[in-house]
């Protein structure tokens, strides 16, 4: 935050040095972060959201030039005006940095830009610098897998479907083939085991897991 204070707004007044138009940063720079109260976290996106007319804001209702945030932006953050974003070191997870930096360019008219600083002195960030191309290219697959409670109520509900139309499609020759779905009346006698693996299953789990 200080950086920002001092450093950046003093840097942007002296930009017309060199052709550039001087520029001035809000005084009040907002925060995503834990240091700010959640209640305050709707009246700051809701401000995010203000945009430069040209014309003299409203009271509190003037446009932001930066805020800070933490890994909070990952989640819940779809402002359409956010078209910067610096992303300092590199996040614990492959998830983690596609959902933060997705955050900018979410309009279609204005392109966004990810800047990412690396810290040369982290083997993990200095490993993604002499990898970035290559890795940016494929980076959906080196996505972690997330762990869930096997057989909680959410579990169950998003992937017990799933297993079962797997289970019957594979387990019958008769429901293998592309088509064999269609058969599914005609076999419906023949698909009482499912259920009865699905329950063996649930039976020899460990509850304290």
């Amino acid at each position: 935050r200080r950086m920002i204070d001092d450093d950046v707004s003093n840097r942007l007044r002296r930009t017309d040095r060199r052709g550039l138009a001087r520029r001035y940063l809000n005084e009040e720079v907002k925060e995503l972060t834990s240091r700010i109260s959640s209640a305050n976290i709707p009246a700051t996106l809701d401000q995010l959201g203000v945009r430069f007319t040209g014309a003299k804001p409203e009271k509190n209702r003037y446009p932001v030039d930066v805020v800070l945030a933490t890994n909070m932006i990952s989640v819940g953050v779809d402002v359409p005006r956010l078209g910067l974003m610096i992303c300092s070191g590199q996040p614990k997870t492959t998830a983690e940095y596609i959902q933060a930096t997705s955050r900018v360019g979410r309009d279609d008219e204005r392109p966004g830009l990810v800047v990412t600083l690396c810290n040369i002195y982290r083997p993990r960030d200095r490993s993604h610098f002499e990898r970035f191309a290559a890795w940016h290219e494929s980076f959906y697959r080196a996505v972690e897998a997330t762990s869930v409670t096997p057989f909680s109520s959410r579990a169950v509900e998003r992937g017990l479907a799933g297993v079962t139309v797997a289970l019957a499609r594979h387990g019958l020759a008769a429901m293998t083939p592309p088509r064999g779905a269609e058969r599914v009346n005609a076999e419906r006698a023949q698909l009482g085991f499912v259920s009865e693996l699905i329950s063996r299953r649930a039976e020899t789990h460990d509850r304290q897991l």
